[in-house]
């Protein structure tokens, strides 16, 4: 390990993760702070953000469900599509669903 040496731009990297990170956790620090003073001074204006917040944060998930359900539909007719192309190419049709036969034999 004494012949090992740590190059420049590993240490500049090293540097920026750790700088970020510190600042990441000074902005929440901050925005802690600051909410707890909102709180204090302002209640029903605080009350009202958090319930805005809450609102955007249940649209911005029942919209993410339904493009999920759209995906999911458009990826069936796709397939569904692909088979029919395929059939089509075989000369092969859709056809009915058969009556289950009775038992043969006399009975």
């Amino acid at each position: 390990m004494s012949r090992v040496s740590i190059s420049k731009s590993y240490a500049v990297l090293v540097g920026l993760e750790t700088y970020v990170k510190v600042r990441r956790k000074g902005k929440d620090t901050l925005r802690k702070i600051t909410r707890g003073k909102e709180r204090l001074v302002a209640l029903e204006e605080h009350q009202r953000r958090k319930e805005e917040e809450l609102e955007q944060s249940e649209s911005a998930k029942r919209e993410r469900e339904m493009v999920a359900e759209e995906e999911n539909l458009r990826e069936e007719n796709t397939v569904s599509a692909g088979v029919m192309q395929a059939m089509r190419a075989l000369g092969v049709g859709p056809r009915e669903p058969r009556e289950p036969r009775e038992a043969e034999g006399g009975g």
